[in-house]
This record gives C-alpha cells, sequence and structure tokens, in this order.
C-alpha cells in the first residue's frame, strides 16, 4: 500500500505512512505471556525480509519469556528500526484508566503507529489531530500572534505574570481556547462522516455496531475514543525552564526580553542565547527540566481530557508527531529554549536533538519520570544508536538491559533506530543506490529515500547514544 500525499501532507507524514500494523507478544487472560513459536518464527522473517509494511511491535510486561526480548533486542540491532517495543504492564493500566475493561486489556494491539486499542471492540480514531502544545508559549508571548521574523517591541501584557504558577495557569488557558476551536472542526468532521460516509463493512467486523444497530461511525462500537496528539513536550519544558532561572530565580532577564529576543531569532542576544542553552534540557535527567515537562503533559492531559467526541466517547492524550515536529517547527519563532527560528520541534516524547547530553540512560530516565498511565493514546520514544555499538552480543545486552530499566521505571514505548550516519549521508548523496534503507519515525517505518530532506537530516542529526 502506497498512499498519494501532497507535498504539503508529505511536511507533516513525510515517509508516505500507511499504518498496516501487526502486534507480537503480550499476556493472556490470566496475565500470562502469550509469545510462542509463532512470536518467534514472525522475528525471523522481520529480521531476514525488511519491508517498510507492516508495522511490526512486539508486547513486553514482565511475564515476558526473557528469551523472546533477547530475540527482538537483537533484530533490532540489525536494523531496519523494527519491531518497536510495547510495555503491557503500563499500557493495560493506561487504558483501563481510560474506561477499558480490566478483564479485556490483554487483548489490545496498536494502531496504525503507536496508539493501543482493543482488539475487535473499539472505534477509537486514535489519530483524530495532533496538536503543537509548543506554539502557546510563542502566543502568549507575542500576546495572540505569531512572533516569526517580529521586532523588538513593547510587551505590556507580560508585566502581569510574576511567578512560574501565573505563566503556567496562562498557558492552560491558551492551551484551551485552541482545543475549543479544535474540538468544533473535530465534531464538524465527525458529523459529516456519519451523515456523508457510513462504513457498513467495517462496522460489522467491530463489537457493539451489530448489537447496537448503529454504524461505527455514529457510535456504535462498545469503545469509542479519539486521540488527540501532543508536539513539542520539551521544547516547551526547556522554554519553561530557562524562564524560571533566567527570570524568576536570577532575574537577569525580563519576560519581555525574552519574548523580545525569539522575535527576532536572537539577533544581537548572543548572551542570552548562550545562557539559555546552557540551562539543563529534559533529557539528562535533571530535576527541574523533568519536573516542567511533566506540568506540561499534565497539563494539555486536563484540558484534553474534559471533551467527549460525538460518537459518545472520550477524547485522550497522546503524545507522537508524524513528522509535524518538523512541519510546526518550520513556521515557528525562536523559542526561550534557545531554539532557534524554524527548526523541528521534538520528536514524540523525546528529548530535543542534541540537548542530551549524558548518555541514553539519562535520557531514558527522563522520559521515565513522566507519569506514562495517564497516555492512555500512546507516545513514541525514538532513540539512535551507531550501528557498531551493539554488533556484538556484549552491546545487544546492554541494550536488552537498557530498554528494560527503561521499562521497570514506568516507560510506555520505545524504538530504537540502529544507523550508520556515513550510510544515510550516502543515501542523501546517491537515493537511488539506497532504495531499500529503512529508519523507524514515529511509530512507523519508511525508506529513507522516501523522506523529505528536513526530516533526513535530523535522522542525522538526531543524538547518537551509545551503550556502556
Amino acid at each position: 500500500m502506497i498512499p498519494l500525499f501532497s507535498s504539503r501532507s508529505t511536511e507533516y507524514f513525510a515517509g508516505l505512512p500507511s499504518g498496516q500494523a501487526l502486534t507480537l507478544g503480550g499476556v493472556d487472560a490470566s496475565g500470562d505471556d502469550a509469545t510462542n513459536a509463532l512470536s518467534f518464527l514472525l522475528l525471523d522473517v522481520l529480521e531476514g525480509f525488511k519491508t517498510r509494511q507492516p508495522n511490526w511491535h512486539a508486547r513486553i510486561s514482565k511475564n515476558t519469556d526473557p528469551a523472546f526480548v533477547r530475540r527482538a533486542v537483537a533484530v533490532i540491532a540489525g536494523g531496519g528500526g523494527s519491531p518497536a517495543l510495547y510495555n503491557d504492564d503500563v499500557i493495560m493500566p493506561a487504558m483501563a484508566r481510560r474506561g477499558v475493561d480490566h478483564d479485556k486489556v490483554w487483548n489490545y494491539a496498536t494502531v496504525g503507529c503507536v496508539e493501543p486499542a482493543l482488539s475487535c471492540e473499539s472505534f477509537t480514531s486514535s489519530d483524530a489531530a495532533i496538536f503543537n502544545l509548543a506554539l502557546g508559549l510563542e502566543l502568549l508571548l507575542g500576546g495572540g500572534r505569531r512572533m516569526q521574523g517580529g521586532t523588538r517591541c513593547p510587551r505590556p501584557w507580560l508585566d502581569a505574570i510574576g511567578c512560574m504558577d501565573d505563566l503556567l495557569e496562562l498557558l492552560e488557558d491558551q492551551t484551551q481556547d485552541r482545543l475549543a476551536q479544535m474540538k468544533q472542526a473535530l465534531d464538524a468532521i465527525e458529523k459529516a462522516n456519519a451523515e456523508y460516509f457510513p462504513t457498513p463493512l467495517a462496522s460489522v467486523t467491530i463489537g457493539g455496531c451489530i448489537e447496537n444497530a448503529t454504524d461505527a461511525t455514529r457510535g456504535g462500537a462498545f469503545y469509542n475514543a479519539s486521540g488527540i496528539q501532543a508536539v513539542g513536550v520539551a521544547d516547551l519544558a526547556n522554554s519553561l525552564a530557562v524562564i524560571q532561572e533566567l527570570v524568576f530565580d536570577t532575574k537577569q532577564y525580563s519576560l519581555e526580553d525574552i519574548a523580545n529576543a525569539c522575535a527576532t531569532n536572537f539577533e544581537g542576544q548572543e548572551l542570552l542565547h548562550a545562557r539559555a542553552r546552557k540551562i539543563a534540557s529534559f533529557g539528562n535527567d535533571d530535576a527541574r527540566a523533568d519536573g516542567l515537562a511533566g506540568e506540561v503533559a499534565s497539563l494539555f492531559d486536563r484540558c484534553v481530557s474534559r471533551y467527549t467526541n460525538t460518537r459518545g466517547g472520550r477524547w485522550m492524550p497522546g503524545y507522537y508527531s508524524m513528522t509535524c515536529h518538523q512541519a510546526f517547527g518550520k513556521k515557528m519563532a525562536a523559542l526561550p529554549s534557545g531554539r532557534l527560528a524554524g527548526r523541528p520541534l521534538a520528536d514524540g516524547l523525546a528529548p530535543e536533538d542534541g540537548s542530551d547530553l549524558l548518555g541514553p540512560t539519562a535520557s531514558l530516565n527522563s522520559v521515565a519520570k513522566l507519569d506514562h498511565r495517564a497516555f492512555g493514546n500512546g507516545i513514541n520514544v525514538n532513540i539512535k544508536f551507531d550501528a557498531q555499538t551493539v554488533a556484538d552480543a556484549a552491546g545487544r545486552a546492554s541494550l536488552e538491559a537498557l530498554v528494560l530499566g527503561y521499562f521497570a521505571q514506568g516507560g510506555m514505548q520505545l524504538q530504537v533506530n540502529v544507523l550508520d550516519p556515513a550510510v544515510l549521508e550516502d543515501a542523501m548523496r546517491n537515493p537511488d543506490e539506497h532504495r531499500n534503507l529503512l529508519v523507524r519515525i514515529s511509530g512507523y517505518c519508511a525508506y529513507f529515500v522516501d523522506l523529505t530532506p528536513g526530516v533526513q537530516q535530523e535522522l542525522i542529526d538526531r543524538t547518537r547514544q551509545r551503550v556502556q
């Protein structure tokens, strides 16, 4: 399946994702390990026959056969970006928290990219919308206006913000206003689908539709929901950390100074920019930055969870970006974090590229501090390793320990790119020689040469970790 995307759509969904998902492993109704001989055979197929689709996912829990985990990690270490790994011990409670029957959550599978849903009983509209969470801070600093290409000017509306609590309250109000606008748009789309595009064939395969004599588009399924994804969690958290340090704690700058620096892309403010970039960022196991990321995630959860869709299901927060972090960032001004105008936002729930300086353990420690049980629509966390670091048994054992340690702390999902940067750079120069080069993006695999140049460069620039 190769979908037809316009050039504009490709900015947001590079790599032609079609989301034919296949889930391996997991547990049965009693909570016991459900892996079997077929699970291992399918990993053999994946290792020997790397293709863009299907999108391979592997469910892991504390009860999973260690041999299955070891085999999955070995396949990942061979390159190709699959399978992505999912933590049953976090995902199942997250689903139950959103209303799925405790006795049924064991039977979930991943939808498309990363979204968990109950098999045969759900119509989740899991990718209903992708929301630029970081944009709220730009609009707040800009008095409701975008600031890219702006100039220095008085900003009296910022004088009333005297502390971080004030700023977070206004940021939540601003986020809520934009989500209310999104709610109107999504309701209109859902009503149009129900009226003009019913799905009778699909509906007969979804539990509840026959019993309720109701099409899936009108809420016939037993479980209905809509997934709203946030982009820019790390960027917003990093920016708040800079404001807290430079404005509220040390009082070296005013909020107006920060806003004007963002509007002018830090031109003439090189010292401010350098100071901002030295403040610890999300992804370095830093209590302040990680705590602010938690505040941001909780804020989004509160705002999103207020709403239901037209099918009677709840809105759920998710944290993945497809390649919208590239397209959103392209249109944004600089941020207080020191990220410059037009640069990509952070990918999914991962740290900002190049900001996680203390290695993969610290990076994943930061992500695991967030309460993943609240992320009912799933997340994606991308991490990248040099191929040579996981080529031998010791490297693969270290990667396995990293995954299991992250999951034991409450991490929900992880996907690993094992790449040789020199090969990626050659593929940009000579695409015809690398047509089968697979990489992992945001819950899906893509051929590297099908990606936009910006996404290709991001994969090269993304922090290269070394297992220890």
